[in-house]
Order: structure tokens, then C-alpha cells, then sequence
């Protein structure tokens, strides 16, 4: 971050002459119903998004404002009380020009496009939008008559998991010609530039480090052209890790058996060689009995030695083997998810992998199989909302970019409106295609208004996809805000 603007934002809060903080929040619960179509049905109960944080807004005078908020996850479903992650921490100033504001916060995409087609507490659905909050972000925002604007710069400080912690940037329009009509636009692109070598290596070192594990780099290779299948080719990746992780643990229980071996006969020849130390009048056969014992004693000692730094070696390689295993499982995930379309994701890894006797090289699956670099994720997407009164329509289309891997389109359309002053209703459909591979969504809500910041709700999702891997969930839920 920009050290010397958050400083300043900060020593401006301190002394705005008018200002005010404010502790605010919510505490959601509900009972979670899942009725997977690939498993058993559970019953649960979660918390759904309930929060706590302050915000604080002090005025500078000559039409400026400066601002900060800071907000946590809040666990009530347990005994634990405890925060989570942080969800927004920002610090910021406003005025004629816009609003500034740097830390963690709502992206420009999801506040343009994705409020718009993403309004529920809970189930979501197929369309809706990947890039939410985003860490180490600068944002500025502006209006201009029926005009709003949005533009985030995240940047990219090498810590980030995904694509909402790593860099990029972001903007989006909104226009409201008319008062009952808001037509939106959105942009993001978030870095991923993290490097693959170091998992490369490990995968494909096999032939030069875990070869030496009997013949394991000759498996490797066998396993791997005996299913050219995609389904069966990674199963054949995690025998053949699988099998080295089991011979990298006998390989340590031998070299144990053996220490212990080495151990006993040092004892055994320590006793022997003591039994005539001090003794005077030995003949020449006891003293050359004394000398061989001794010389076995050493050579013993030695045994020792050499059986300690084996067992070192060999827990050393068993520790490296564990980590290969997972690392294997890491790229096997990339690998499965490198796209919908099963021959695609195949000949791109055969290519590397599948070759006559010739266990791939680093360089060979880093050009295919593998980018050494991986690739950034684009979101595209354009919403219209329009409220008839009784009823307000909300429609999305959105497409998502990842270097190679197929393109994700989708769209929803949300129906939302009111029974009564208290009472209200969501109905939304979407539906997303990956290549060969779609998935659609029904979700629907009820929700009813107490008062004092009290909500009733019920929401549900259904989701259909081509794998029968979908469902159904249900929510029943009270929220408290304050």
C-alpha cells in the first residue's frame, strides 16, 4: 500500500474536528438442511455471515470527509466466540473529486455488476460473481449525473492464495437513465502469476531423486502410459507416489532394524572386550583374545555410526517423499481442472508424459502440461435491473478467461418484490457452460421483517449439473442486525 497516503488518512481522522464512530453488525443463524445428490442428507447449524466491525466517518471541512471501517467474521453458531478472517479494512477520503479508499474491500466488479445480481444472504448461484472483497486494494470511485464509476488497483504482494488476494485490477460503469432503470458493466483482472517450477520439479524429479527408490522412475513412466485415459492417468500419478511413500517407510523401518542390530552387537562386543581389562598374567592367547574383542568392539562402533547416518538419510527421504506425495495431489487438482473437455485436458498432459520409454523432462510439461507461469483470470460481465413496482427483474451475463482452460459463461435472471410492507420474495434461475459441462441453478427466498432489525428467512438452491454431483439446500434463518 501507498504507506504515506494511508499515513496521512490517518492522522487526518484523528484530528477531524466532527466525527463519529460507529460499532455495527449482525448475528445470523440458521438451521442448514444439504441434500446432496452424490450423498447422504446432513442437518446442521451455521452461522451465515455474521459480522462485527466499527466504522468511522469525521468531517475536514472544505467539503472533505475522511472515513475508515473495520470488519471481522463472527462465529455464533458455537461455544468458541471466536472472529475469523477480516472482511474489510479500509481507511479512506471523500469529496468533490470521489472517494479514496485503500485496504481490504468490496471490488469495483462486485459492487457494480455483482449487487446487482447477487442480492441474496446466502445460496447464491451459478452466475454469480468470483472477485468479492479484495486485499491490498486501492479504489476510487465517482458519479457524474446518471453515471457511476468504479476503479481498483490490488496489488500484488506474493502472500495471496487466489485471485481475490493476489494483484489486479478492476472498474466498473453503472447507468440509471431513468430512476427504475440501472444498466451495468464490469472488468476484472486478477493476477496470477505465481511461478509452478518448484511443483514441476517435484512431480517430474522422480527420475532423478525417487529413481533411486528401487525403480520408481521406470513406474512412473509404466503407470502412466498403462492408462491413457484422463480418469485413470492420475490414479496412476498417485500409485506411483503412493508406492514411493510406502518403500520411503520400510526403507526407515529397515535402516531402524538395522540400527538397533549394530546397537546390540557393539554391546555384546563392549562386554567381551571388558571382560580382561585390569587383569595381570594373561597368557599370549588371552591377550590376543582381548585384542580381537577389542577390534571388534571398534568395528561395531563403526557399524553404529554408519547404521545412525543411513536412518537420517532415510528419514530425510521419507519426509521428502510425504511432500511429493502432496505436491503430486496439488498438480493432479491442476490437471483435472485444466478444462471440461476430457481429451483436450489428456493429449495436452500425453504430450508430456506419455512418450516411448522416455520419462518426461521439467522443460517438456512446463511448455505444456504445466504453464510455469500460471495464467491471470478475466471476468467479463454486463446487468440490467429494472422495477416495475411490484416486481424487479435483474439480469446478468458473465464470462470467465483462465489462460487455456475453457471459458465459463453465464447468466441469471432474478425476480424480487413484496407481499406485504414486511414481507418479501426472491425467485432467481442461472445457468453456467464449461466447454461440454453445464450446471444449472434454481434459488428462491422468503424473507419477513420483525422489526428492530429483526429478519425471518427461508432461502433455498437447487442445482442440477451433468456429473449428478448438484443438490438441494435449505436455510431457515433469523437475523439481528445492529
Amino acid at each position: 500500500m501507498n504507506k504515506k497516503l494511508l499515513a496521512a488518512a490517518v492522522s487526518a481522522a484523528v484530528m477531524a474536528p466532527h466525527a463519529e464512530a460507529t460499532i455495527y453488525g449482525n448475528i445470523t443463524n440458521a438451521i442448514h438442511i444439504n441434500s446432496p445428490d452424490d450423498g447422504d442428507n446432513s442437518t446442521n447449524i451455521d452461522t451465515l455471515g455474521s459480522r462485527l466491525g466499527v466504522k468511522y466517518s469525521g468531517d475536514l471541512g472544505n467539503g472533505l470527509t475522511v472515513s475508515g471501517k473495520y470488519e471481522v467474521k463472527a462465529n455464533t453458531d458455537d461455544s468458541s466466540g471466536s472472529f475469523g478472517d477480516v472482511r474489510v479494512a479500509t481507511v479512506g477520503i471523500s469529496g468533490g473529486f470521489g472517494s479514496i479508499n485503500i485496504g481490504q474491500q468490496w471490488s469495483a466488479y462486485f459492487n457494480t455488476f455483482g449487487t446487482l445480481v447477487s442480492p441474496t444472504y446466502t445460496v447464491g448461484h451459478a452466475a454469480s460473481p468470483g472477485i468479492f472483497r479484495t486485499a491490498d486494494t486501492i479504489k476510487y470511485a465517482n458519479s457524474f449525473g446518471p453515471v457511476s464509476m468504479e476503479l481498483d488497483y490490488r496489488i500484488n504482494e506474493g502472500n495471496g492464495s487466489d485471485e481475490q488476494d493476489k494483484g489486479g485490477y478492476g472498474v466498473g460503469f453503472s447507468f440509471a437513465p431513468v430512476d427504475n432503470l440501472t444498466i451495468a458493466v464490469a472488468f476484472d483482472r486478477a493476477e496470477n502469476s505465481g511461478d509452478n517450477g518448484d511443483a514441476i520439479d517435484k512431480i517430474l524429479g522422480m527420475d532423478e531423486r525417487l529413481a533411486s527408490v528401487a525403480t520408481l522412475g521406470a513406474e512412473v513412466h509404466t503407470l502412466g502410459i498403462a492408462g491413457i485415459t484422463q480418469s485413470t492417468k492420475p490414479a496412476a500419478w498417485k500409485t506411483a507416489t503412493d508406492t514411493a511413500k510406502t518403500r520411503a517407510d520400510e526403507a526407515v523401518t529397515a535402516a531402524q532394524t538395522t540400527l538397533a542390530t549394530a546397537r546390540t552387537a557393539y554391546t555384546t562386543a563392549d562386554s567381551d572386550s571388558r571382560l580382561m581389562y585390569g587383569v595381570t598374567g594373561l597368557t599370549s592367547a588371552q591377550v590376543g583374545a582381548h585384542n580381537t574383542a577389542s577390534a571388534a568392539r571398534e568395528a561395531a562402533a563403526t557399524t553404529v555410526t554408519n547404521a545412525e547416518t543411513a536412518l537420517d538419510e532415510r528419514i530425510s527421504d521419507q519426509e521428502e517423499t510425504t511432500a511429493d506425495v502432496a505436491e503430486v495431489a496439488r498438480l493432479t487438482g491442476i490437471y483435472n481442472s485444466g478444462g471440461a473437455n476430457e481429451a483436450d485436458r489428456d493429449s495436452a498432459f500425453a504430450t508430456a508424459v506419455v512418450k516411448e520409454g522416455d520419462i518426461p523432462t521439467r522443460e517438456t510439461v512446463a511448455e505444456t502440461a504445466i504453464p510455469a507461469t500460471l495464467a491471470d483470470k478475466i471476468h467479463t460481465g454486463i446487468s440490467a435491473t429494472y422495477d416495475f413496482g411490484a416486481v424487479k427483474v435483474a439480469f446478468g451475463l458473465q464470462n470467465i478467461e483462465e489462460g487455456d482452460k475453457e471459458e465459463i459463461d453465464g447468466q441469471v435472471l432474478l425476480l424480487s418484490g413484496s407481499i406485504t410492507e414486511k414481507t418479501s420474495w426472491l425467485l432467481g434461475f442461472a445457468e453456467s457452460e464449461q466447454g461440454d459441462v453445464e450446471q444449472s441453478s434454481t434459488n428462491w427466498g422468503l424473507y419477513h421483517s420483525l422489526g428492530g432489525g429483526v429478519t425471518l428467512g427461508y432461502e433455498a438452491l437447487s442445482i442440477d449439473k451433468d456429473d449428478d454431483s448438484g443438490g438441494d439446500t435449505h436455510y431457515l434463518f433469523m437475523r439481528i442486525n445492529f
